[in-house]
């Protein structure tokens, strides 16, 4: 019995000090790779966007998502007044789009070109989704959309 448990310890010690978790679940896990603010109301912060390591980008919080523009650092168009979304660099990696319960809206732009996007989800809180939000995602081949979106841009 002694011996047990000092076999126990060691292994607790080694795991604490080389970091190796001991809930196997947690392996494999995804990580948080990137993150930021996306809304559309106040300064911005009333939603945050985090975008794991297995390219799922989720975005959580209360109230509307900014309207976003696109190729706007490319193209200094006057029409254009809004910058690109965060994740814009990074837009073809993502593979799956989840958007919590509480965000009322979709920006104008906000996933145009995510050319990787295979699903998106959406709660019942959204009601309107912004103009070419979902242009150029030609691998997008499921969407659940809420029974009480009201407005769905061109």
């Amino acid at each position: 019995m002694k011996k047990a448990f000092s076999v126990l310890l060691v292994f607790l010690l080694l795991c604490t000090t080389f970091g190796l978790g001991l809930n196997a679940a947690a392996e494999g896990a995804p990580t948080i790779v990137e993150s930021g603010y996306c809304g559309g109301e106040g300064d911005g912060t009333n939603l945050t966007w985090t975008k794991d390591s297995r390219n799922t980008l989720t975005i959580s919080g209360t109230g509307r998502m900014a309207d976003f523009g696109y190729y706007s650092a490319i193209y200094s168009d006057p029409r254009n007044s809004h910058p690109e979304t965060p994740w814009y660099l990074n837009r073809h990696n993502i593979r799956t789009v989840v958007i919590e319960d509480g965000v009322t809206s979709i920006g104008d732009h906000a996933f145009n070109g995510c050319t990787g996007l295979t699903s998106v989800t959406l709660p019942a809180d959204v009601t309107s989704i912004g103009e070419y939000a979902f242009y150029n995602c030609g691998a997008l081949a499921s969407a659940t959309l809420p029974a009480g979106l009201t407005g769905i841009g061109t």
